[in-house]
């Protein structure tokens, strides 16, 4: 029986940089990563494989210049849909 994918960012509240990180997945899985504003607008997008199975980290880097202080919303899924999950981030002042 194959374990559930895990994924958890850190650190939140962020500055620019976002790490997360990605358990029990499959090698060469693709997941895409958006992030939006507090109203919907996309403000990133990101393609990722695995490029091994078990843990995974990804660095995403969201520049202080391109967004403002507040709440941002980031969904995480894999391209077969097998995997979903909505994360709350909060950008630091």
């Amino acid at each position: 029986m194959e374990e559930e994918v895990k994924a958890n960012i850190y650190p939140n509240p962020f500055e620019e940089d976002i790490k997360l990180q990605l358990s029990n997945v499959k090698e060469s899985q693709d997941y895409v990563i958006k992030v939006y504003d507090a109203i919907g607008n996309p403000i990133y997008e990101q393609v990722f494989t695995s490029q091994k199975a078990g843990t995974n980290e990804i660095n995403i880097y969201l520049p202080s210049f391109k967004i403002m202080p507040g709440l941002y919303f980031m969904h995480l899924e894999s391209t077969d849909k097998s995997y979903r999950k909505i994360f709350k981030l909060v950008k630091r002042l």
